[in-house]
Order: C-alpha cells, then sequence, then structure tokens
C-alpha cells in the first residue's frame, strides 16, 4: 500500500505520535474507550489501548467478542526526510497479533510517502 500526502513531513509526523490527537481520534471514529502515551527514547514509542465495538458477522463474534480491546505499540525512527515505524497490534485475550512495517520517506518539498514495505499477521 502505498498513500500520498501533499503535507510537509513533520505536520503529518506530529498527530500521529501525539497521544491526545490519537485519543480524541479514535473516539470519534466511535471507539469505547482509549488511552495513549508517547515516550522519546532513540525515536519515539506509542503505546494505545483501545475497545471498540464492532458489528460483526454471527460466525466471526463466536471467536471474536463484538466489543474488544486491542493494544498498539508503534515505535517510530528516522528524522523529518525519513522515517520507520514498526507497528504491533494484539487483540486482548485473542490468538491475533498484526506487525506492518512502515516507511516514510519525503519526496518532495511538501510531498510524503508512505508505503507499508511488509506485514505479518499470526494467529496463534
Amino acid at each position: 500500500m502505498e498513500m500520498k500526502l501533499n503535507a510537509p513531513a513533520d505536520k503529518v509526523f506530529g498527530p500521529l505520535t501525539d497521544p491526545k490527537w490519537l485519543e480524541a481520534r479514535s473516539l470519534a471514529m466511535g471507539e469505547l474507550r482509549a488511552t495513549c502515551t508517547a515516550s522519546k527514547r532513540s525515536g519515539v514509542q506509542v503505546t494505545m489501548e483501545r475497545r471498540m465495538h464492532r458489528d460483526m458477522n454471527v460466525i466471526i463474534a463466536k471467536v471474536l467478542n463484538p466489543d474488544s480491546d486491542i493494544q498498539i505499540v508503534e515505535s517510530w525512527s528516522g528524522d523529518a526526510t525519513f522515517r520507520k515505524a514498526s507497528y504491533a497490534l494484539t487483540i486482548v485475550g485473542k490468538p491475533v497479533s498484526v506487525t506492518p512495517i512502515s516507511n516514510w520517506r519525503r519526496r518532495a518539498r511538501h510531498a510524503l510517502t508512505a508505503s507499508g514495505t511488509r506485514a505479518r499477521s499470526r494467529c496463534r
């Protein structure tokens, strides 16, 4: 997947690592609860815990409760011209995790390209 954004890199990166913005975005999307922290040690690590409700097919709802707790950890490195993010998503109490890797590269003065280079999903 590749997405092109017409904005300075820091303008895009700022909200993606701002706990208050991330919490507000999650709640605006209808999630039941969202808490987020960010720490800046050799890059930025963002940790989120979200509770969400999703309408599901009856068969899927037997495996995944429609009300789920999600834990997300993002680790960002790089500078204003190139950023790399690793992302780990876990559905609490379920045998599901997703770990994609994203690269953000500044292509022009005010253009930013995001590309997912690889993703792994695992069911235990």
